[in-house]
Order: C-alpha cells, then sequence, then structure tokens
C-alpha cells in the first residue's frame, strides 16, 4: 500500500511540476541553469526514476548508452526532465510485457537520445499534434494531463534543439528522438 502510495505521489508531483512549467513558459518565466554536464548519469537518473514505471508493467528496457564522454552545456535537472517525459511516455503507451529502448549517440554537432517502443504508436494524423499543450491521442484510460510532449519541446528548443517522432502507424510503436546541440570544447 506505501509503495503504491508512493508511486502516486510521484505522479501527482510530476504533473504538478509539468503545469508549473507551462505556466512559467506562457510568462516567459522560466530559466535554464547551464553548466557543463556530461550526458551518462542524467540518463541513468531518468531510467532510475521511471523504473517503478516499468516494473509496474512487467516492461523491458533495453540501454544503449555507451559513455562516450559526452558532454553538454545544459541544465542539468531540464535534460533529465526531457528523457524521463520521454521515458514515462514510452511506458505509459506501451503494453503489459512490452519492450522499450533508450540509446544515446553523437551525430556530427548533436546529443542524440531515442527512446523507442512496441507501444500502442501514433496515428499518422496526431503525429503534427502530439507536441501540443493539452493533445492527447484518446486513450482515455491512460493518466496524465497531454503536456508532457509539449514541455519536452519547449525545453529542448530552449536547449537549441528539437525533438522529433517517428511512427508507422497505430499498433506499431514510436519512437521520439531528442537532439541537443553539443558545444565545441576546443574554446
Amino acid at each position: 500500500v506505501l509503495e503504491l502510495m508512493d508511486n502516486r505521489l510521484k505522479t501527482i508531483q510530476r504533473l504538478l511540476d509539468d503545469l508549473l512549467d507551462v505556466s512559467r513558459i506562457s510568462r516567459a518565466k522560466l530559466q535554464l541553469k547551464k553548466e557543463k554536464v556530461s550526458m551518462h548519469p542524467i540518463i541513468e537518473r531518468s531510467i532510475q526514476s521511471t523504473d517503478h514505471l516499468r516494473a509496474a508493467r512487467n516492461q523491458t528496457l533495453t540501454v544503449d548508452i555507451a559513455d562516450e564522454g559526452l558532454v553538454l552545456d545544459a541544465d542539468p535537472v531540464r535534460i533529465e526532465q526531457i528523457i524521463t517525459n520521454l521515458l514515462s511516455n514510452a511506458s505509459k503507451f506501451t503494453a503489459q510485457n512490452g519492450a522499450i529502448s533508450i540509446s544515446k549517440r553523437r551525430e556530427e554537432n548533436m546529443a542524440v537520445i531515442r527512446v523507442k517502443d512496441n507501444g500502442i504508436g501514433i496515428n499518422p494524423v496526431m503525429i503534427g499534434r502530439i507536441f501540443e499543450p493539452f493533445v492527447q491521442l484518446g486513450v482515455s484510460s491512460l493518466e496524465g494531463l497531454g503536456i508532457g510532449l509539449s514541455l519536452t519541446q519547449v525545453l529542448a528548443e530552449m536547449h537549441g534543439g528539437s525533438v522529433e517522432v517517428h511512427s508507422e502507424g497505430e499498433g506499431k510503436g514510436s519512437e521520439l528522438s531528442v537532439r541537443v546541440p553539443v558545444p565545441d570544447m576546443r574554446n
């Protein structure tokens, strides 16, 4: 019972934090606190903070984040929030015993984090709308407010990056990729 209560409290806390962030963004009050940060520990913390979601649904997670010494000039809290949102969504939209993967790569001057799942997929009509605030995929039994991906996109853009989505359609899973610039460390 305590574990269930703890998990519900974490969900409510995340929803409230997201709502406050949306409010700050809409009023141009959200400030990034950038510093030189290694991607590896940030991704590991995001994985740990979403372990309970996958465990509750007996989902497997494949991790391919070899520590390449990838360093960003970024707000570590916000980068972790981006990755946690992607992992949470993947779990939410993936069935019991489903599979999720996360990978990290450097592609030219960008750090690329990909989260892929074999979940419900995305109807092609909705692909262009999933980053709009309060838009949901129409799955009424799922919790959430429909702001996580919108917030993820804004935070990525504030870092000079982007978020992309790919899905072959309903029932065929999805892949979300976040790209964030890697600074030139020679300066």
